[in-house]
């Protein structure tokens, strides 16, 4: 559409500890934690070799997510968790088409 201006986004990524990249501030912060369901059915053959590999550790620094966020911190996680307790109330929650949701936390 021609009414629509277009800027260049300043996106940067981090890929392994975010831990690390909370020492800054960003506008916006977006966690996508690997969050862990209980189920009764088994993962296929392929994901319980992966799952078996893969160490896993529960995600903890939400308190320093939402201080390097200066406008919003975006969570998704499972739509049947509940929200992080140590953070304030997700200003809005947006459900997705099969079984997650994004938390979302304005600050501005």
């Amino acid at each position: 559409d021609r009414h629509i201006e277009t800027h260049p986004l300043h996106w940067r990524h981090h890929f392994g500890s975010c831990v690390d990249a909370f020492d800054r501030q960003y506008d916006v912060v977006y966690l996508d934690p690997m969050f862990e369901v209980s189920r009764s059915a088994k993962a296929k053959k392929n994901m319980q070799i992966i799952q078996a590999l893969v160490t896993s550790t529960q995600f903890d620094a939400y308190d320093q997510a939402y201080s390097s966020a200066k406008n919003r911190l975006i969570i998704k996680t499972h739509q049947s968790s509940k929200p992080i307790t140590h953070l304030p109330k997700p200003s809005l929650q947006i459900k997705g088409q099969k079984n997650f949701r994004f938390d979302i936390y304005l600050k501005a």
